[in-house]
């Protein structure tokens, strides 16, 4: 089979920074800003004992329901072995310092040897211990949610503290995980780069094999569908159960890149990236099904791929490849008179049968009968009506660039 090879040059930019100083010995120094208030963690273990931005937890999300949830405080730190507390500011002043002892809960899942599941192994729970501290034994990223709990009710209060083993899940090795390996360590960022083989899908970011994690347990027993968080990364900047990543590239061998450092900004995850570096070539023309999939279709089955429902036609006349090596150009498929029925839904279907869900094409020509983006990724038509459908793609050689799906009204 034919191959595209790559390589890959990385060009580092110096800079230069000044910083100028007064040499007026009367001008006044500014005393330092007070401390944020909130929920901070300090000690041996962080390298750090005076609360300030790097400290502070990010405001939690429930995984039940995706949204945030004032009582959850979460945190992605780098913790050396040590010992540290929880505390509370207010007011530029530490109210209250916690520390926690371990309550042995566990859930399908918690041994790594299990395999099988959708809850991150490794995690650890603890009740607060007013005036303790907790200890670390093993240098890491470490992911910490503390569930302050609900007075009166039995959902008391909960700390989890998890290593972070970061990995991947998707389409290209059927949802199971696939570890990005030890990251580097620079300063306070750190790096993993992983190589190996990938195709065209969806996928997420998840540590430690999982999804998701219950902070609530009753009688030792874990309690989903109540208080839960994530254990996974999705959309575009990422965040704790964002959306499906969608994964569009030829087969092959790949390099990815991902970053963290401390932040407030996205739980400090930022720069993923994937670089081809040996990949079959692909001729869209000829390789690719395309299509749609739904149940907005009364005279095909639902949901089903396009080779049995809703297939669009290759319409070599209305491509334009620009690139005979690569296979570079835009490409057209059709439909024609297409009925589709109010109140249904439909994703494309593309490349290998990938799903292409509403957040990854753009609608034109009536674009007023389909709903917005809906967290399930399907559109949604408004008013019955039928179509013909014209499918345009971008292709750059290794993937989609754009895909526009053009509405013209039949009746």
């Amino acid at each position: 089979m034919k191959k595209l090879k790559f390589f890959a040059f990385a060009l580092a930019a110096s800079a230069l920074a000044f910083t100028f100083t007064s040499c007026n010995g009367d001008d006044p120094i500014a005393p330092p800003p007070p401390p944020p208030p909130g929920i901070h963690l300090l000690g041996s273990a962080i390298g750090i004992t005076v609360p300030g931005e790097l400290t502070q937890f990010f405001p939690g999300i429930n995984e039940y329901g995706q949204v945030l949830d004032e009582r959850i405080h979460e945190m992605y730190t780098w913790l050396e072995p040590g010992t540290f507390q929880i505390v509370s500011v207010m007011a530029g002043e530490i109210t209250r310092r916690i520390g926690g002892t371990e309550t042995g809960y566990t859930y399908p899942g918690q041994d790594r040897t299990e395999g099988g599941h959708d809850q991150a192994w490794g995690a650890r729970f603890y009740r607060p211990d007013v005036d303790g501290t907790f200890t670390i034994t093993e240098a890491g990223l470490h992911h910490i949610a503390y569930f302050q709990g609900e007075p009166g009710t039995n959902m008391n209060p909960l700390i989890m503290i998890a290593r972070v083993d970061m990995g991947m899940r998707g389409d290209f090795n059927g949802w199971g995980f696939t570890s990005l390996g030890t990251p580097s360590r620079e300063g306070n960022t750190l790096r993993w780069d992983w190589e190996g083989e990938l195709r065209s899908g969806n996928f997420k970011l998840a540590y430690n094999g999982g999804w998701k994690l219950p902070m609530l347990f009753v009688d030792g027993e874990p309690v989903w569908d109540v208080i839960m968080i994530n254990t996974n990364l999705g959309g575009s900047p990422l965040i704790p159960g964002g959306d499906d990543i969608l994964l569009s590239i030829l087969p092959g061998t790949y390099r990815i890149t991902l970053e963290w450092r401390p932040t407030h900004v996205h739980h400090g995850f930022s720069n993923l990236t994937f670089t081809p570096l040996d990949v079959d070539v692909v001729n869209p023309a000829e390789d690719w099904t395309v299509g749609l999939s739904g149940n907005a279709f009364p005279a095909f089955c639902e949901w089903c791929s396009p080779g049995d429902g809703v297939l669009a036609v290759f319409s070599p006349e209305q491509t334009t490849v620009t690139n005979n090596e690569t296979f570079a150009g835009t490409y057209v498929w059709t439909i024609s008179n297409l009925e589709m029925s109010a109140g249904g839904g439909f994703q494309l279907r593309g490349a290998g049968g990938d799903w292409i869900p509403r957040q990854s094409f753009e609608i034109t020509g009536d674009p007023d009968n389909f709903s917005p983006i809906t967290q399930t990724g399907n559109a949604i038509i408004t008013e019955g009506r039928t179509y013909n459908i014209t499918i345009t793609v971008v292709f750059d050689g290794i993937s989609a660039t754009s895909r526009v799906l053009h509405f013209e009204i039949v009746q």
